[in-house]
């Protein structure tokens, strides 16, 4: 799993397809805008929606708990 987005894997990336090169398209038939060259899981991405999410969730409940009078600052 890679975390990281720098140039210098873009490049790397890039590198792999050559201008004029043919490659195999994956894509959605349901929807052909959506293709990628490089399947693969998006296992990341989830983790990092999940963790956001949980996030997300414990703020609106302090917000809550703290509107509500359960929670007083100083």
């Amino acid at each position: 799993m890679d975390w990281s987005s720098t140039t210098r894997r873009a490049q790397s990336i890039v590198a792999r397809y050559p201008g004029q090169s043919k490659v195999l398209v994956y894509y959605d038939p349901a929807d052909p805008s959506e293709a990628v060259l490089e399947p693969g899981s998006q296992s990341g991405l989830a983790l990092l929606y999940a963790a956001g999410g949980v996030f997300a969730v414990g703020g609106f409940f302090f917000l809550i708990m703290s509107l509500t009078g359960h929670v007083r600052m100083g």
